[in-house]
């Protein structure tokens, strides 16, 4: 079984400091599968680490012991603190699903084994194990939490902590301006 790719399309999002957002296109009810997406998925964080440093050329060969940043990428995958693995969804469309504790309209749950590619002896394997694996695999069901009307933007709780980390996030930051830069303020 497939899913549905056009319940939602992207816009720019309800939420300040966001950019874009997701928003339903037809009604869905409560429970609904909105959208699946296949998981990309890295037995830890070291893949997301980036070093000052040329890979391809070498003429300035990378430093492992000098960190300069985590890639981008990293602000679509998910982790838990009780394990190294990361899971980054790259189904069309749920990158832009935002965070929003009070409004949530959405959850992630797993497919049901053998939907989509899911392959649900992968859940029980340790993340070491699963990374020679070349099949995606794994794959989230986005399921609606209370019926959404079309023109509503899509929410998910992503916790405590990420709230938090945002909030100290905003709090801290200042704008940095270079010639090239266009400032933009959260």
């Amino acid at each position: 079984l497939g899913r549905c790719v056009d319940h939602i399309v992207s816009g720019p999002s309800t939420l300040k400091q966001a950019g874009r957002g997701a928003f339903v296109q037809r009604p869905l009810q409560k429970g609904e599968i909105i959208t699946g997406s296949p998981l990309i998925w890295y037995p830890n964080g070291d893949f997301f680490t980036m070093y000052e440093g040329n890979w391809t050329s070498q003429d300035v060969p990378p430093d492992r012991n000098d960190a300069v940043h985590s890639q981008i990428m990293l602000n679509y995958c998910w982790t838990n603190p009780e394990s190294s693995l990361y899971l980054c969804p790259y189904g069309p469309g749920v990158q832009y699903i935002n965070h929003n504790q009070t409004q949530a309209n959405v959850k992630i749950q797993w497919a049901d084994d053998g939907e989509m590619g899911q392959n649900g002896k992968l859940l029980q394997m340790h993340p070491d194990q699963m990374f020679p694996i070349a099949s995606p695999g794994l794959t989230w069901d986005f399921i609606a939490t209370r019926d959404i009307k079309p023109g509503e933007e899509l929410f998910l709780d992503y916790g405590d902590e990420w709230e938090n980390a945002w909030n100290d996030h905003v709090a801290a930051w200042s704008a940095h301006a270079t010639p090239s830069s266009t400032l933009f303020s959260p």
